[in-house]
């Protein structure tokens, strides 16, 4: 189910972003707390970048970042391994900057493969009440 993922985005969002899946897919898991930690200082580190780079799509990154921490919040503690992997795929995926040929801070586009990313994940666990519009 994991690498079909990792086609998925492929497919889907790029030949970069499915790499990146894959080798994400494949890291030992993190704890919740960490997940969040990490979101939190890609968060603060976007507001920072953002005061000189009006290009940054801060609203879609928050976006992001809230469906990740609501994902975390509602299903993290009761989840199989295979789901927390997703979880934390789309959590991790959104904190590396340069997770396909756009880096997040380089354009205006520069969140939409992360957005895409997300939306996988949540076809994929059921929650695409949750889904962002790109």
């Amino acid at each position: 189910m994991l690498m079909k993922l990792a086609e998925k985005i492929r497919e889907e969002v790029s030949e970069a972003a499915g790499s990146m899946a894959s080798k994400l897919l494949n890291q030992p898991l993190m704890g919740k707390e960490e997940l969040k930690q990490l979101i939190d200082q890609y968060d603060y580190q976007i507001e920072q970048v953002a005061l000189s780079h009006r290009d940054v799509d801060v609203n879609l990154a928050h976006a992001i970042a809230t469906v990740c921490r609501r994902l975390l919040q509602d299903l993290w503690d009761d989840a199989s391994e295979d789901l927390k992997k997703l979880i934390q795929l789309a959590c991790v995926y959104y904190s590396e900057e340069e997770d396909d040929e756009d880096g997040d801070f380089d354009s205006v586009i520069g969140f939409d493969d992360d957005a895409q990313v997300l939306n996988i994940v949540l076809d994929q666990v059921g929650r695409t009440e949750l889904q962002i519009l790109i």
